[in-house]
């Protein structure tokens, strides 16, 4: 039976944080993980964290990312300016978990791919086809990494994530296996799982009557919808003012993390589900840019939310993700949570409720959440997306 467990620390000096961490896990595990999933504020060294775990555990599967201002367990609050560490630790011998790593330049499909090899090579599986990939990439081309790890393993592998981050998009994430660390690569952990498994991808918005088609683009930036500047007509819709004569791009990362763009990708259960874009600036010519990529002929539709949706989003994800692996209730082993860090920003000061939302969810269950500059998963089955301000997670479950 699998047999899961957390343990964070918040204290700022790197050495001691992953120390006592380690304690406490080991505590609660009572012997060493198969697995080990560690979330880290970007404050930290990954270069005391990664050869410290390894030195303690050798043949421990390793997925390791920094995670904007820390992270948020079945445990509390590990979250500050300067400090924030949490491991999730596995147990699971009917199970199989691999974790691979490729640092990237500028082809991060080649990256995914080399990841997911070598993933399946630590644990002997080569030429095998994973139940589940949990992928970590550096943010700016995680379209590509899903793309050629979808081709590799087909669509109806699930392929879920999130990119890592830092404190204030400064390029200052990292991210690691039990073997390598860089600022600029892919992490993958295959899973070839025996017991209960659920997995879900949500975003936490409204759609509104506003909408419009993408008639000219560069990946991510959209430079018309319906033949007007897109800029413009964002800052029509949400009311922002725009100067006639701009020199500089504007930054609106901070003001529209309740006002995304959404693109309809299906329908769950008789509702429109939505993979949503997040506007950062517009640009001196009256261009947005987006932290997604998108295309020509692409419709995109206002989206609306508030505080309290954002709030109860990670509940909800995990709620559906237990009815998707036919968890009962009091049988959730643990879960995974990717929670946009654009949205936890909007709710930092609300933490603890956040927390304590997911914990009652969940049952007092272990769980680690990672905080993210982009989240991968599967709106719909058998489609592999990456979107912003959106919710994953991953749940275990007992048979």
């Amino acid at each position: 039976m699998v047999k899961i467990a957390t343990a964070g620390n918040s204290h700022s000096d790197t050495l001691k944080a992953v120390q006592e961490a380690v304690h406490d896990l080991r505590i609660e595990l009572g012997e060493n993980p198969d697995y080990v999933m560690v979330q880290m504020n970007a404050a930290l060294d990954v270069d005391v964290v990664r050869p410290y775990l390894h030195s303690l555990w050798p043949h421990c599967q390793i997925h390791g990312a920094t995670s904007c201002l820390g992270t948020i367990t079945d445990k509390g609050v590990f979250s500050a300016p300067d400090a924030g560490l949490a491991l999730y630790g596995v147990v699971d011998e009917a199970s199989a978990y691999g974790v691979g790593f490729s640092a990237a330049g500028d082809q991060m499909g080649n990256a995914a791919v080399d990841a997911l090899h070598e993933a399946l090579k630590n644990i002997g599986r080569e030429g095998e086809l994973p139940d589940l990939v949990w992928t970590t990439c550096s943010p700016g081309f995680e379209e590509e990494a899903l793309q050629a790890l979808q081709k590799e393993l087909g669509a109806d592998t699930p392929i879920i994530g999130g990119s890592c981050a830092d404190n204030e998009i400064a390029g200052n994430w990292h991210l690691f296996n039990q073997q390598n660390f860089a600022q600029n690569g892919c992490v993958v952990t295959v899973v070839f799982n025996e017991g209960l498994m659920g997995n879900s991808f949500q975003s936490a918005y409204m759609a509104t009557e506003k909408k419009a088609v993408i008639t000219s683009c560069e990946k991510r930036t959209i430079k018309e919808i319906d033949n007007t500047l897109a800029g413009e007509v964002y800052a029509n819709w949400v009311g922002i003012e725009l100067e006639k004569e701009r020199y500089e791009s504007l930054n609106i990362l901070g003001q529209t993390t309740l006002s995304p763009l959404g693109r309809r990708v299906g329908e769950l259960g008789g509702t429109d589900m939505y993979l949503m874009s997040h506007p950062e600036t517009i640009t001196p010519e009256g261009y947005l840019t987006v932290f997604t990529d998108v295309e020509v002929g692409d419709e995109l539709v206002l989206m609306t939310g508030d505080k309290e949706m954002l709030l109860n989003r990670a509940s909800r994800v995990c709620s559906f993700a237990k009815s998707m692996g036919h968890i009962e209730r009091n049988n959730i082993a643990g879960a995974i949570i990717v929670y946009c860090a654009g949205c936890m920003l909007s709710v930092r000061d609300d933490l603890d409720d956040l927390q304590k939302r997911i914990a009652g969810t969940l049952h007092g269950a272990p769980f680690i959440t990672a905080f993210t500059f982009g989240e991968q998963g599967q709106v719909i089955a058998g489609e592999n997306c990456h979107g912003n301000l959106m919710v994953s997670s991953l749940m275990w479950g007992h048979q």
